[in-house]
């Protein structure tokens, strides 16, 4: 009877043991899946500020989850407050009031004096002539439309009146952007610019054209930006040299929604 007691009592302590580790395992387990659930509550809240809607790529009443163990009250590393003034530069950042007109100080000017008429000069009290003592300048900003012009370009030919066979002579084009065009380099740079930096699409611009009694069709548009691909490709090439010369390479990996009519939801 003493053995089976003895063998009792072990396995009575190897059915405690197992049941602490068990415990322990399963506290262990409540903890994991509590660091998981606040990992994955960050990681959908910085992606959906990445790749979220503007409007909701902030939720103040959802602020990120503190990773587990964090501390949000850990005091600042001991030399931050032991630093020597010098080693800090202090930047301030002026706001643009609002309502606020820049203009620029290059761009042209027309003044326009508004003089008091010499009548109306005289001092109502001792009759004398007043003097200038100072001016009231006030700026006001202008737009002069943009001018549509043709350039006809004339050569005059000469030919001998004797001798026929000697031909005719008349002076060479100068070069032009596009062989045989009628754009000139200033019209397709604004196309490209309108295009490009304004996003104004061809159409609209072939309608501001024609406004401005320049009847061009966009498919005229379409070409004249094909063919510019040639100009501007030595830009396009110091640009890419520049770029890969760098040490960092910045990219925007921001979705852009497009229609896809072979897509079943038509994105």
């Amino acid at each position: 009877m003493s053995v089976d007691n003895s063998e009792m009592e072990r396995l009575r302590a190897r059915v405690a043991e197992l049941e602490a580790s068990n415990a322990d395992l399963l506290s262990s387990n409540v903890a994991l899946q509590s660091s998981n659930a606040a990992l994955t509550h960050k990681v959908e809240k910085l992606l959906h500020q990445l790749y979220g809607r503007k409007s909701e790529r902030r939720d103040d009443a959802h602020p990120l989850l503190p990773f587990p163990g964090d501390d949000p009250e850990t005091p600042p590393p001991p030399h931050a407050d032991e630093a020597a003034d010098d080693e800090y530069e202090t930047l301030t950042c002026t706001r643009k009031k609002r309502g606020a007109t820049r203009i620029s100080k290059d761009l042209p000017r027309e003044t326009i004096v508004l003089d008091v008429p010499e009548a109306e000069r005289k001092c109502p009290c001792c009759g004398e002539v007043m003097q200038e003592i100072g001016r009231e300048v006030s700026e006001r900003i202008d737009f002069v439309p943009a001018v549509t012009k043709v350039i006809e370009t004339v050569r005059p030919k000469y030919a001998c009146k004797h001798h026929e066979e000697c031909g005719v002579r008349t002076a060479p084009l100068p070069a032009q952007p596009i062989a045989k065009g009628m754009a000139t380099a200033g019209l397709i740079a604004q196309v490209l610019v309108a295009k490009y930096k304004d996003h104004l699409p061809l159409y609209r611009q072939s309608c501001i054209f024609a406004r401005h009694g320049a009847d061009i069709a966009e498919s005229t548009l379409g070409d004249w930006v094909r063919d510019a691909v040639e100009l501007v490709a030595p830009v396009v090439r110091a640009m890419r040299t520049s770029v890969l010369e760098s040490a960092v390479v910045q990219s925007d990996d921001t979705p852009v929604l497009v229609l896809d009519r072979s897509h079943p939801n038509g994105r």
